[in-house]
């Protein structure tokens, strides 16, 4: 029975070997394989750790910042109204629209002295040039709606 084994295994040698090549490329591709699909995974595995924590750390970055312009935010809005002062600016405005009523009320009126309305003019002159009505309304429109903005 041996002899009719190693008879058949010298008429089939070739095949055999080539037979036994095949099992074992097949073997070790399989094993290569698997040991690839392995380290893709876990490679797979780590990015996804990476990417994971890098959110989580953005969103706790979020949420500090949040949290920190929401308890500064009170401080901000009392230093935003002591500086943006537009009450100032309307006193400013109300004392104006006083004066040139008051000059509109005087003009209709005969001046009694001329030399008292050239020394007004001559402290006018002197003085720092005053804003306008318009100029202090632009002012009072930009401060309010920062005001609203930030308060």
């Amino acid at each position: 029975m041996l002899d009719g084994v190693w008879g058949f295994a010298r008429r089939h040698q070739r095949k055999l070997v080539v037979g036994a090549g095949v099992v074992g490329g097949l073997y070790y591709a399989g094993k290569l394989l698997a040991q690839r699909l392995v380290e893709m995974q876990g490679t797979a595995a780590k990015e996804r750790a990476a990417r994971e924590g890098i959110r989580r750390r953005f969103d706790q970055n979020q949420r500090d910042c949040t949290f920190t312009i929401m308890s500064l935010l009170p401080e901000l809005g009392e230093q935003v109204l002591r500086e943006v002062d537009v009450e100032q600016l309307i006193a400013e405005l109300r004392t104006i629209n006083n004066t040139s009523r008051a000059s509109s009320e005087d003009q209709s009126q005969e001046p009694a002295n001329a030399s008292a309305g050239a020394s007004e003019a001559a402290d006018a002159a002197d003085s720092p040039p005053k804003r306008t009505k318009v100029q202090i309304w632009e002012d009072i429109k930009v401060q309010s709606f920062a005001r609203t903005l930030i308060a």
